[in-house]
């Protein structure tokens, strides 16, 4: 009797052995596992978009915490995993070629990884640059690469090249004040000043100097500084010069049938303010840059991004233009994003003026 009891108690034990490990979960599968692994990867762009939001407002504090830099994918593109700077003040920033930056934002960690239209232009080609915007309103060259004469928006006496921590760029894109104060002597030395900084950290960089749209509407003394400076083995990119001979009819868009003006290519937010780039401008600063590092044409390259809203809200058209053109002021700049014809004729008018080197007539 007891060897039965024994018996069935063995049985009994084996039975709910069974079933407790019938009862245990399998092991997920390797998709699974790697769908939620992905999703986590996922998690911190959507942290990166609210920081990117919020570095593009003028009033963003001091303490935003730096984006974090992509790693380069897999590409061949010359400018992939490439780092490149832009110096200069509120006529490169504007336009959205780089970001508003707040000039509270002083130190590079805060200014590395901007989102402008020069890194979508980029990416949009499948390269994924570091982009740095050391852009600061009113600043000249001179302000950024030795003690710095501003007292609006900043502190006299800085030393923002202290700031440049990390002076190695594959690339630089110098913009200076549109002064007329300024004198070709003074011009040139603040570029030789900035094109020494940046070579005593890399030799083999590659200068560019960015020519704005005052300067030939004012005619300044100094535009004979751009041949100069070209002697010092810097690429000059006239984007000013192109936007200012189409507003004065001097040059006709290829292909096009919109009227231009200055508004097309200029913000008319105020009595005092109707001189820096608009989007339309801002793109081809960005798309001559691109063009003069690569050598690439210009006709047939894409734009679509300049203007979607989805990518960051400083590309939204309708709030830029509720923003900057003020009093009944209009702007037929989105009709001319929006035609193919015009477009095209605006790339083609870049690589021309690319290659016309127009500044050594001054």
């Amino acid at each position: 009797m007891k060897k039965i009891l024994a018996l069935l108690l063995a049985m009994l034990m084996l039975a709910g052995c069974l079933a407790s490990c019938g009862s245990t979960a399998l092991p997920e599968s390797t998709e699974t596992l790697e769908t939620k692994e992905t999703e986590k990867d996922q998690t911190p762009e959507k942290t990166e978009e609210k920081t990117e939001t919020m570095e593009e407002k003028e009033t963003e504090s001091a303490t935003s915490p730096a984006q974090t830099a992509e790693t380069p994918a897999e590409s061949n593109h010359m400018l992939n995993g490439k780092k490149v700077i832009f110096v200069g003040n509120s006529y490169t920033y504007y336009g959205n070629c780089v970001l508003t930056k707040s000039a509270e934002l002083r130190t590079q960690s805060l200014r590395i990884n901007d989102r402008g239209y020069f890194y979508q232009l980029c990416k949009e080609k499948g390269a994924n640059v570091q982009v740095t915007n050391w852009t600061f309103a009113n600043h000249g060259i001179g302000d950024l690469f030795e003690s710095c004469t501003i007292t609006k928006n900043c502190k006299a006496g800085y030393q923002h090249a202290a700031d440049l921590k990390d002076a190695f760029y594959d690339y630089v894109f110098l913009q200076d004040r549109s002064g007329e104060e300024y004198t070709t002597d003074v011009v040139v030395q603040n570029a030789k000043k900035a094109v020494d900084f940046f070579r005593a950290a890399n030799p083999d960089v590659k200068i560019f100097f960015f020519a704005q749209s005052r300067l030939y509407e004012w005619k300044v003394q100094w535009l004979p500084a751009l041949k100069e400076i070209e002697k010092m083995g810097v690429t000059i990119i006239e984007w000013g010069a192109l936007v200012e001979d189409v507003i004065s009819g001097k040059t006709a868009v290829p292909g096009g049938s919109e009227q231009y003006d200055r508004n097309s290519f200029i913000i008319n937010q105020s009595a005092s303010d109707g001189y820096h780039p608009n989007m339309l401008s801002g793109y081809i600063t960005a798309q001559m840059a691109y063009c003069a590092i690569t050598g690439e044409s210009a006709v047939g390259q894409p734009y679509a991004f300049c203007t979607d809203a989805n990518i960051l809200s400083a590309f939204n058209p309708a709030s830029y233009v509720s923003r900057y053109y003020k009093n009944g002021a209009t702007t037929n700049m989105l009709n001319v994003f929006r035609s193919p014809a015009e477009m095209n004729g605006l790339q083609t008018l870049m690589d021309q003026y690319l290659a016309a080197q127009n500044y050594k007539n001054y």
